[in-house]
């Protein structure tokens, strides 16, 4: 590795380098992180036990603890983990999930593609009398089962529930908006009080899509999240209020769109979901669009490209799936979720992959996302933000939206950190008077490894070439760190 300028190593002034260790070593300082220091008396007690419920940060993009601690999205997705996998196959994977650093497991209430007839692997169907208002308990139960083995580990789930609002799905259908809040209302009563639950409108579906969607139109989704949030209070009255402060609640659009599309002023969407892979220029182009969106809301693309899926040739290896998630995070996103093309069917009968699920959980891809999180909260969450002027470029180079070209930087909006992410390794110029202090401490971070290499500590300049270890190409993707020296 080099630098443009000489300039003295002074190891005795890396303030950031037991911070970087310990992010090698796979742990963030516990007030950092959120989670309980081992040993402590909180160290067998939950993240919502200690911090309060999950909430939208006061500057509007990130997410939070009821008592102010941030909280890092990293998903994981599982959609069919409730309908396919025996109850013994569930805790070994919410065991795996939890072990390998995520704290968001996803699910489908209802998966058309799974087991026959929509039964999970016990036999029980989800509804009675083909009426989606009239939820089947031992279903419904198994699902609640689950959704308590996820707390047990510290894992939040994210239950996309709006299954009956699809007319291609082969089962009973919310034909009005009356029918979509009865639905909702019974599926809210049915959980609430569970503290680890996040809901999700729509099912991979656009809300408008007169091909999918019942004929309760737009107005059936308000009113379906509207049932969700009365169940949880324990009211029934569909009358187009509610309080929302006791759900957080996003959509799960078709594949290429987002939330924000329709409901980015619902009052009961708290944050936009996204389905987006990294396919030319629409990730990032949508990403920043959604980022700048008024009045802000966190954005988490909840389901990017599957590791080893085939929408691309060669299929998605684990450069592409890191290249999603640093280039979404650094985008300002308040998290990430990852999927692999063998984890999310779990055993689908009608499906030929997902068959060797419990292989893929050691997949390059899906084993790298804990180096991911652990960086971001090696910083503070609130108040960082996009550096889009942080890297020096040519006046007359526009700024690519290429994900495997643009290098994209994150800091605090004070100027006392900065991350810069490089696709392919190559080299390139920062400028640094917009950091706070004559002097930072610069290192590399391997995302492959989560390892970090000391550059230095190095004095301000406003333009700093930086060139990352090992050749430029494909899968030499690399972070700068730089943080002041004086707190």
């Amino acid at each position: 590795m080099k630098i443009c300028n000489q300039h003295r190593l002074n190891s005795g002034r890396l303030v950031f380098f037991l911070m970087a260790v310990v992010i090698a070593r796979g742990g963030v300082p516990a007030e950092q992180s959120g989670r309980p220091v081992l040993g402590s008396s909180d160290s067998a007690r939950l993240p919502w036990e200690i911090h309060g419920p999950l909430k939208v940060s006061p500057d509007g993009h990130s997410l939070q603890h009821a008592d102010g601690t941030p909280f890092f999205w990293l998903g994981d997705t599982a959609w069919a983990l409730h309908q396919n996998l025996s109850r013994e196959d569930v805790v070994r994977y919410l065991d795996d999930t939890a072990a390998a650093g995520f704290n968001v497991i996803q699910l489908m209430s209802v998966n058309a593609w799974a087991l026959n007839d929509w039964k999970n692997f016990y036999g029980d169907s989800p509804y009675l009398d083909d009426s989606a208002s009239k939820l089947n308990p031992p279903f419904w139960q198994h699902l609640g089962w689950v959704i308590d083995q996820a707390a047990a580990r510290g894992l939040f789930v994210l239950l996309v529930y709006g299954s009956p609002g699809r007319t291609d799905n082969h089962g009973p259908v919310t034909r009005t908006p009356a029918e979509a809040y009865a639905y909702g209302n019974a599926l809210g009563a049915m959980y609430r009080g569970k503290p680890n639950l996040i809901w999700s409108g729509g099912i991979d579906v656009n809300p408008d899509d007169a091909k999918r969607v019942s004929s309760m139109g737009m107005v059936g989704w308000h009113a379906m999240a509207e049932g969700v949030a009365d169940g949880v209070n324990g009211v029934v009255k569909f009358d187009g209020q509610a309080d929302w402060t006791s759900t957080l609640m996003t959509y799960h659009p078709r594949g290429g769109s987002t939330s924000s599309t329709w409901f980015h002023d619902a009052p009961w969407l708290d944050f936009n979901g996204a389905q987006i892979g990294w396919k030319g220029a629409t990730l990032l182009k949508t990403l920043d669009a959604d980022y700048a969106r008024k009045p802000p809301k966190p954005v988490v693309n909840i389901e990017p490209w599957y590791e080893l899926c085939t929408w691309k040739t060669p299929p998605v290896d684990d450069w592409d799936v890191r290249l999603q998630a640093y280039q979404s995070v650094f985008a300002g996103v308040c998290g990430h979720s990852y999927g692999h093309y063998e984890i999310w069917p779990l055993d689908s009968p009608g499906l030929e992959y997902g068959k060797r699920w419990r292989e893929a959980l050691t997949a390059p891809g899906r084993m790298q996302m804990r180096y991911l999180r652990k960086l971001i909260e090696s910083q503070p969450q609130t108040g960082r933000v996009p550096l889009p002027k942080f890297v020096v470029r040519d006046r007359q180079t526009a700024v690519p939206l290429l994900v495997t070209e643009r290098i994209a930087a994150t800091g605090g909006v004070d100027g006392s950190w900065a991350f810069v992410y490089t696709p392919r390794g190559g080299s390139f110029s920062v400028d640094l008077s917009s950091l706070k202090t004559p002097q930072f401490n610069a290192h590399w971070f391997d995302p492959r490894t989560g390892e970090i290499q000391s550059i230095g500590t190095l004095d301000k300049s406003p333009r700093q070439t930086f060139n990352p270890p090992g050749e430029p190409g494909a899968g030499n993707d690399w972070i700068l760190m730089l943080a002041c020296t004086q707190p």
